[in-house]
């Protein structure tokens, strides 16, 4: 049989260099199971680099024309497979050798094809189908993919990607069961939904094409891998992202959006390319407005204590590596026995040299970031008594680093500002002395990179 009957061998080379990765090669293997009807779809990784996909559907009647280039092969109950190129594209991608065997209404087919091979000849031709008569009950189709040329995929990874993938198959009792040589087969476990809260349950149409959605937001302290929208049409997810929320974020938003079976798709199942999208897009907004500002608001106080956390850590761990101990004088002891170097070392001081409250309680880690609005448009303040150094939020600068979550220049700023406080204070009597400034100033030039803390003041309050 001719399978190149509507393009040339050529487009064999350029199928093998398509973008598609494990996930989406065996999707569309999975797609075509389910498309016919089956209840249960093996995936075994077997040695010398051979893949078998075996399922108990209702099998393949037209083997060309699942296997035609250019061409589409559905079956009147397909919900998926009438927009996509499915086991064509996958075993080109896997390039090697193909075997397929498949019962339907009685009659086995097998076919084999050595794509490396094929694009070889002059006449690329596939020898036709051997048919027999199937036993009694049997159903279903068995592919066999050997020395396919891809790396291994990731075998969790790839369990957990179809779990979240086919979860509406999967909670609907369907099985997708993996196994490799070393590993015993598992069952895939669906996807669950992380505790969400602010529900919002609703079904509504576009342009007679019905939608359902379930959306929330996910509990402070729970984990949000799926954030956004999962949007789902039959028996799987086709892709997750926040289309439908404008310019507000999802981070801690998760949902579900159901499409019913006259959306179209495109070719690979992975996006939504319909001409109603844009109006679709606008009734999610209208719905979900709400509880997306709410949402916005709680992931930026969610950013906000964290990046406020990660620069006290900074500033405390900058600090404490300055402190210095002071020991004891040993006493002259006599005697006939040396002593020796235990080569153990105190952990804790019993004495500490003198310095300020501010610097004390810094290295014992009391000092921490916290954001406050400042007039005038200042940076921030200090508050030596209370261990707090304020930021700005609303500095043009601040506010850039702070939508960048970029905790290191916070940091930068935060030992200016200590700078300046000390320089201006010095005088008033604040320190001890000289020589505890000194280390405070050695401390922060080292931090800042090697400018003086009179430097700094003259910066920050010029």
């Amino acid at each position: 049989m001719n399978i190149f009957e509507n393009v040339g061998p050529r487009l064999l080379l350029s199928l093998r260099q398509n973008n598609l990765t494990w996930n989406n090669a065996l999707c569309e293997l999975v797609d075509n199971s389910f498309d016919a009807n089956a209840a249960r779809v093996e995936i075994n990784f077997g040695k010398s680099k051979t893949l078998e996909i075996i399922d108990d559907g209702s099998g393949c009647d037209d083997l060309l024309r699942m296997l035609t280039l250019g061409d589409h092969y559905h079956k009147r109950s397909t919900k998926l497979g009438r927009f996509g190129v499915g086991l064509k594209e996958a075993a080109c991608w896997l390039w090697g050798d193909c075997r397929i065997d498949t019962v339907s209404r009685g009659i086995r087919r097998r076919c084999q094809i050595d794509w490396a091979n094929m694009v070889k000849k002059d006449n690329p031709n596939v020898a036709d189908p051997i048919e027999s008569e199937a036993k009694e009950g049997e159903t279903g189709t068995h592919i066999r993919f050997r020395k396919y040329q891809k790396t291994n995929p990731d075998y969790d990874n790839l369990c957990r990607e179809l779990g979240y993938i086919f979860w509406p198959a999967l909670k609907s009792g369907r099985q997708i069961v993996t196994s490799t040589t070393r590993r015993k087969p598992r069952i895939v476990s669906a996807w669950e939904m992380p505790p969400i809260g602010d529900i919002i349950r609703d079904k509504f149409s576009v342009n007679g094409k019905s939608v359902k959605l379930f959306v929330g937001i996910v509990k402070e302290g729970e984990e949000n891998t799926r954030n956004g929208f999962s949007w789902c049409f039959g028996h799987r997810v086709i892709c997750n992202n926040s289309l439908g929320a404008r310019s507000l974020s999802t981070a801690r938003v998760c949902g579900i959006i159901e499409l019913g079976k006259r959306w179209e798709l495109s070719k690979n199942k992975t996006e939504l390319v319909d001409c109603n999208q844009d109006e679709l897009e606008w009734e999610i907004y209208d719905r979900c407005k709400e509880l997306l500002e709410k949402s916005s608001e709680q992931a930026e106080a969610i950013r906000n204590r964290e990046l406020e956390s990660e620069v006290s850590s900074d500033l405390r761990s900058m600090l404490s590596a300055q402190s210095k101990a002071k020991r004891n004088k040993g006493s002259n002891r006599s005697g006939a026995v040396e002593p020796e170097d235990s080569k153990r070392r105190h952990r804790r001081a019993s004495k500490s040299q003198r310095g300020d409250r501010f610097l004390a309680r810094c290295r014992l880690g009391y000092i921490r970031m916290e954001w406050k609005e400042e007039p005038d448009g200042k940076l921030g303040s200090v508050d030596l008594m209370g261990d707090v150094i304020y930021i700005n939020p609303n500095h043009p600068r601040l506010s850039l680093h702070k939508r960048m979550g970029n905790a290191p220049a916070i940091a930068d700023i935060c030992m200016a500002l200590m700078a300046y406080e000390v320089s201006e204070t010095i005088d008033r009597g604040k320190f001890n002395g000289m020589k505890e400034y000194d280390d405070f100033n050695d401390a922060l030039s080292s931090y800042l990179g090697g400018q003086e803390t009179s430097e700094v003041s003259e910066t920050i309050g010029a």
